[in-house]
């Protein structure tokens, strides 16, 4: 066997990488100090969390490398023996795994100690409740993520601690749910889809719904702001008279002298222009609303005999020579009925409103060419012009009645009229509104206690009076051809019977249909 020339000394001597005992207190008194921290590693007080130091950054402990280990010293030979050298390796190899487990210890304490110096430096926040919508940890909707797949469970992500230590301090803090999840099957999305779309239907016809009611409103609204205007213009732009007596009104009756005047103003027919001087009252009509009972439209003959002021005169004569109240005056005493409103109209708003109208759709059963009026009419039904219906309201001489018989057409023209402005080719149709107002205002006038509301109102009366409930006809005549020595041809009254007649109406006894006659 051969002798190592090297003395006992030198196997004596540990390797340098072995420490000394005097080493190994130092290494363990440095070794129960705090970790330091490098200047980037964060500052407590601001409430920073320090960095960690990687482990190839970091100091090499006692002063070795892990990866750079070093040859044992050596003494007085420059050849190790074999024994030393299996030596070396051996303690090398220990004191690599010592040195690998320290290394590791020492990195989670890090990480430990410097969660924890965190927390403590960190400033504390008083808990605000809040709703449980608000709350972190509230249930949130499912979201699947883009780059993941629901076959496959390994990657979904969820929210959890990587060590012990990081775990106990998460628990003190609230933790957000996991947003991923697996996608819905086709069915149960279709499912819900079917579920939905009788709500959104109905949510969709009550929108619908609202924006018709929203749309009537608004058209209701202008409807009314426009109606409630032409009323207010034509309100100020009527035209007023006075026309009615001191007598008080009626309790049981609303009524209406209707009166139309012929100038004579060389229109055909009527004579020359200033042949009749002045005007003439050739249409009155007294118009009855009692409180119960129908409606009554009783003509007045122009040719009745009246005396005003010890003079004997036909009663289309006294407003022009007596004045309009005079007139009234003299309706209200051979009828008994007191007068209330007063309108008063020329005979050109015929001719004015039919034409407004375009025309207006009369039956007359006979056959007429009269050339004192300039009427001329195949029997029948057809459209009247305003010409024309104007020479209708003056033709007299055809009919063996006279005077009678004209009443007669005058009332049934303007039932005419007025049914024409009933249908919704009158009320749907702004311009021929406009035109008829614009005629009534020229030609029509009413009493000065009188509003616009008041022609509104005789117009439905007359309406219901010339129908089939309501009351029509004429005076209970004594003589149609009585000779009055100062004026000549003119009608005598029954005045018991007709102010019967009257009594009747007014109190709404008298049964609806023609009333009055000749005897």
């Amino acid at each position: 066997m051969a002798v190592d020339p090297r003395s006992d000394d030198d196997f004596s001597t540990p390797p340098s990488f072995v420490p000394s005992p005097r080493q190994r207190a130092k290494n363990d008194a440095q070794d129960a100090l705090p970790p330091s921290f490098t200047p980037s590693g964060g500052n407590g007080a601001t409430g920073q969390k320090p960095e960690m130091i990687p482990a190839a950054e970091q100091t090499p402990v006692h002063g070795y490398h892990p990866l750079l280990p070093k040859e044992p010293r050596r003494s007085g030979s420059s050849h190790m023996p074999q024994q030393a050298q299996q030596l070396y390796e051996q303690q090398r190899a220990q004191y690599e795994s010592l040195n690998q487990q320290k290394q590791k210890f020492q990195r989670g304490r890090h990480a430990q100690e410097t969660e924890s110096t965190y927390q403590s430096y960190a400033p504390q926040r008083q808990p605000v409740a809040k709703p449980q919508s608000f709350h972190p940890t509230a249930q949130k909707p499912e979201r699947r993520h883009a780059a993941t797949s629901s076959s496959n469970p390994s990657t979904w992500r969820a929210a959890a601690p990587t060590n012990a230590a990081s775990a106990n301090n998460a628990s003190a803090l609230p933790q957000r749910a996991s947003v991923y999840q697996p996608r819905a099957s086709r069915a149960e999305t279709d499912a819900a889809a079917a579920a939905a779309r009788p709500m959104r239907r109905a949510r969709r016809k009550h929108y619908i719904l609202r924006i018709i009611a929203i749309s009537l409103a608004v058209i209701l609204v202008a409807l009314g702001a426009s109606v409630y205007g032409t009323y207010a213009w034509v309100d100020h732009n009527i035209q007023h008279y006075q026309a009615l007596t001191t007598r008080p009104k009626n309790d049981n009756a609303e009524t209406w002298l209707i009166t139309g005047i012929d100038a004579r103003d060389g229109a055909a027919g009527t004579g020359a222009k200033g042949s009749v001087p002045g005007f003439r009252t050739d249409s009155i009509m007294l118009l009855i609303k009692p409180k119960k009972g129908p409606d009554a439209l009783i003509s007045i003959p122009r040719d009745t005999l009246v005396v005003v002021n010890g003079q004997h005169m036909k009663i289309n004569a006294v407003a022009e020579t007596d004045g309009w109240p005079a007139l009234a005056n003299e309706v209200e005493l051979l009828t008994g009925v007191k007068v209330d409103h007063a309108v008063r109209a020329n005979f050109n708003t015929i001719e004015d409103v039919v034409n407004a109208l375009g025309g207006v759709y009369v039956c007359f059963d006979h056959t007429v060419d009269d050339p004192y009026s300039g009427f001329k009419w195949t029997a029948g039904c057809g459209v009247m012009q305003g010409e024309q219906a104007l020479a209708f309201t003056r033709e007299r001489h055809s009919d063996r009645l006279g005077d009678i018989g004209r009443e007669h057409q005058q009332r049934m023209l303007i039932q005419d009229v007025v049914a024409q402005m009933e249908k919704p080719s009158f009320y749907l149709n702004p311009t021929k509104i406009h035109k008829v107002i614009l005629a009534g205002l020229r030609n029509v006038k009413i009493d000065d206690r009188s509003h616009a509301s008041t022609l509104l109102t005789m117009a439905m009366v007359f309406r219901d009076a010339t129908s089939k409930g309501g009351i029509t006809g004429i005076p209970y005549i004594s003589d149609m051809g009585y000779e009055d020595p100062d004026i000549g041809s003119c009608i005598l009254w029954n005045a018991t019977r007709t102010k019967q007649m009257f009594r009747n109406i007014l109190n709404g006894t008298e049964p609806a249909g023609t009333v009055g006659g000749i005897e």
